[in-house]
């Protein structure tokens, strides 16, 4: 389950989440350059933003495994349609159409 390309699927999804912590945390100033990016670290509304990607790893994840069975359902539903008669013909507007001569 855990290949390496899963590995650092996780690895870019922490690292967005770190660089959003980033961005949105405190602001620095000229004198002490880098104390806003450890503030923005070291906080613990970090949680939140390594919560979210991993999250968004997971939902990844399973969008590649359920991507196999949507294909195999929506081929049934498109064979299923072609079989189908078709029914009168209206269109989308979902008025009728005026009797043809």
């Amino acid at each position: 389950m855990l290949t390496p390309a899963r590995l650092r699927q996780l690895g870019v999804c922490l690292a967005l989440g770190v660089l959003a912590a980033v961005v949105t945390g405190p602001g620095g100033d000229s004198v002490h350059p880098f104390r806003a990016l450890r503030r923005s670290v070291i906080d613990p509304r970090i949680g939140i933003f390594i919560g979210l990607a991993v999250g968004l790893w997971a939902l990844l994840i399973a969008a590649a495994r359920l991507r196999p069975l949507l294909a195999e359902v929506t081929a049934a539903a498109r064979a299923r349609r072609r079989r189908e008669p078709a029914g009168p013909s209206r269109p989308r507007s979902g008025r009728r159409m005026p009797p043809s001569a």
